[in-house]
């Protein structure tokens, strides 16, 4: 009897891409690189935010400024057993800068980091989708509008990468009520944590950032970290009244390509669940690989 042919097609490698293990600690590896390497960045250009970071187990604790959002543990649990002695470690460099600890759980790491977080008393804060695409195969993907155009910032020309800056910042604060459109009571707090955030990104080695305009008018910024043959994109944003003119998406398109032509073979993102990134990602053809948990105590 004849066996059904079940070598892969041509535009279904897609299909065959196992998120299991491997894949989970070849992506949260990653990320332990990038937030390393931006976290020496910040602390280069920024030493008054006091940015550190300490290895934690198999994972790392990074520490960029007290009201950033990238305070928390990474990478935990996925090579090895944890021990609560590592998480006593964290809970102790996060408690030394004034600020409460915060851990981020794979599925797929070990469960001995579950049991310790419930031993501990960790509440769930929040979930992290992890979106996964093979880039041998780029054919078919979403075409960007005419009317949007995305160039890559230029590292050396200063000038354009405080566009970039100002545009990412700018646009994430506008987002929540902070911008030119601010909401009565609303600080320029949050506002000026977005610039901080942003400054180190075009300055951490490995990263290429992106500026996108919608009918000749700067709309927003995206950036891609290469971490060997896995590109991850993040910092994307888009002024809220530019969207839903394509500039999310042709920013998709730019850094799909262009980590493609430097050689990696994956591409990595991360969106909160149910949100308009989520939905552009799925129509560039990424699948989820698993959805983490955010911990944290109190």
């Amino acid at each position: 009897m004849n066996r059904p042919n079940r070598r892969p097609q041509k535009g279904t490698v897609l299909t065959m891409l196992f998120a299991d293990h491997t894949l989970a600690r070849r992506l949260e590896g990653a990320e332990v690189q990038t937030v390393l390497r931006y976290t020496e960045t910040k602390a280069r250009l920024l030493p008054e935010s006091g940015s550190a970071s300490l290895a934690v187990g198999d994972g790392c604790a990074v520490f960029t400024g007290r009201r950033s959002p990238m305070n928390r543990v990474y990478g935990l649990g996925m090579q090895r057993v944890v021990m609560a002695s590592d998480l006593a470690q964290a809970e102790d460099f996060f408690a030394q800068r004034g600020v409460s600890p915060q851990v981020e759980l794979c599925p797929l790491a070990h469960p001995s980091l579950s049991q310790h977080l419930r031993d501990r008393g960790y509440g769930l804060l929040a979930f992290k989708n992890v979106w996964v695409r093979p880039l041998e195969d780029l054919t078919g993907l979403p075409t960007p509008a005419p009317h949007v155009t995305v160039q890559p910032v230029d590292v050396a020309d200063g000038a354009m990468v405080a566009r970039w800056v100002q545009t990412v910042a700018g646009a994430f604060a506008a987002a929540r009520g902070q911008g030119p459109d601010a909401e009565p009571g609303a600080t320029t707090a949050d506002a000026a944590m977005d610039r901080e955030i942003a400054l180190p990104t075009p300055h951490t080695p490995g990263t290429v950032c992106f500026l996108a305009w919608v009918h000749g008018q700067l709309a927003g910024g995206g950036a891609l970290v290469m971490e060997g043959t896995l590109g991850r994109c993040f910092s994307t944003s888009v002024y809220p009244a530019l969207q839903r003119q394509g500039a999310q998406g042709a920013l998709l398109h730019a850094r799909l390509h262009y980590a493609a032509a430097q050689g990696c073979q994956l591409a990595t993102v991360q969106t909160v669940p149910g949100t308009a990134s989520q939905r552009n990602v799925e129509r560039f053809g990424f699948r989820l690989a698993y959805t983490k948990a955010v911990m944290g105590l109190e």
